[in-house]
C-alpha cells in the first residue's frame, strides 16, 4: 500500500514525528519537574518531621524540667517545713506557740498589776521579754517575774542602793563579764537600763551560775543573788538554799503567783 493512499505526505510525517518530539519534550520535563517536586516535598516532610520531633523534645525535656522543680519544690517545701518546726522548738522549747502567748498574757496581766506606771507599751515589752528569756533558759516563766519583782518591783529605770542597774539589779562588774560572754562590744553599765538586754543578761547569769552550782534551780537563784562563791559558802556552812532570805522571797512570791 502507498503512502499516497493513506492521505499522508512527507510533510505530514515530518510534522507528525516534530510534534511527537515536542510532546516527548514536554513530558519529560513534566516528568523531571515532577521528581524534584517529589523531592522537593520530600525534604520538606523530612524537615518537618525533625522540627516535630525537635518540639517533641523540648515539649519532653520542658515536662521533664517542670516534674523536677515541681519535685524540688516539695523536697525545699518539706526541708523548710522541718526547719521551721525545729526553730519553733529550740525557741519556744516545751511550749507551742499559743501557750507562750498565753503565758505573755498571764505575765502582762502581773506586771500591770505590780508597777500601774508602766505604759501598756511597756508592759507588753517586759512580758514577752521575760517569757521568751525564762523558756531561752529552760525555767518558768513565773520564776523570772518572781525574781524580777523582788529585785526591783518591775521597774526598768532604778538603782540599787549598791549600784545595781535596772529591772533585775544586774551589778557593773557582772553585766561586763555577761557582755563579754555574749559577744556585747562597748558595753556600758548604763545600757542595763534598757529592758530586753537587761532582761537577757539576768536570765543569762541565772543560767551561768545554776549549771555552776551543780544544776538545782533554787541554788541558782541563791547564786544569783550572793553570787557563786557566796552561795557555795552558804551551802557549805550547813544551810540550804531555801533557807536564804532572798530565796525565801523569790520561793513566797512564786508560790503566790502559781496560785493565781
Amino acid at each position: 500500500m502507498s503512502k499516497e493512499k493513506l492521505g499522508f505526505s512527507k510533510g505530514d510525517l515530518g510534522m507528525m514525528l516534530v510534534m511527537m518530539a515536542i510532546i516527548a519534550v514536554v513530558l519529560l520535563v513534566g516528568f523531571v519537574r515532577a521528581g524534584e517536586e517529589i523531592q522537593e516535598l520530600k525534604a520538606e516532610t523530612l524537615e518537618l518531621e525533625l522540627q516535630i520531633h525537635d518540639r517533641d523534645t523540648v515539649i519532653s525535656a520542658q515536662e521533664e524540667l517542670l516534674e523536677a522543680y515541681r519535685l524540688q519544690t516539695d523536697t525545699t517545701v518539706h526541708v523548710l517545713g522541718q526547719v521551721a518546726e525545729t526553730l519553733e522548738a529550740l525557741a519556744y522549747g516545751p511550749y507551742t506557740r499559743e501557750e507562750i502567748q498565753e503565758r505573755i498574757e498571764v505575765v502582762a496581766e502581773v506586771i500591770a498589776e505590780i508597777n500601774a506606771a508602766l505604759t501598756p507599751d511597756d508592759v507588753s515589752q517586759i512580758s514577752e521579754t521575760l517569757v521568751l528569756n525564762a523558756v531561752a533558759i529552760d525555767v518558768d516563766p513565773m520564776l523570772l517575774l518572781s525574781m524580777a519583782i523582788v529585785e526591783s518591783h518591775i521597774r526598768p529605770n532604778v538603782r540599787g542602793g549598791s549600784g545595781e542597774y535596772g529591772m533585775m539589779q544586774v551589778m557593773p562588774g557582772t553585766g561586763r563579764w555577761i557582755a563579754g560572754r555574749l559577744g556585747y562590744e562597748n558595753w556600758q553599765p548604763a545600757d542595763m537600763f534598757d529592758v530586753k538586754m537587761n532582761t537577757e543578761f539576768a536570765a543569762y547569769y541565772l543560767w551561768a551560775v545554776t549549771k555552776d552550782m551543780g544544776g538545782d534551780t533554787w541554788d541558782g537563784v541563791l547564786a544569783y543573788n550572793a553570787g557563786p562563791t557566796g552561795g557555795r559558802n552558804f551551802i557549805r556552812a550547813g544551810n540550804q538554799a531555801q533557807d536564804h532570805w532572798y530565796v525565801q522571797r523569790v520561793m513566797s512570791t512564786y508560790n503566790e503567783l502559781r496560785r493565781g
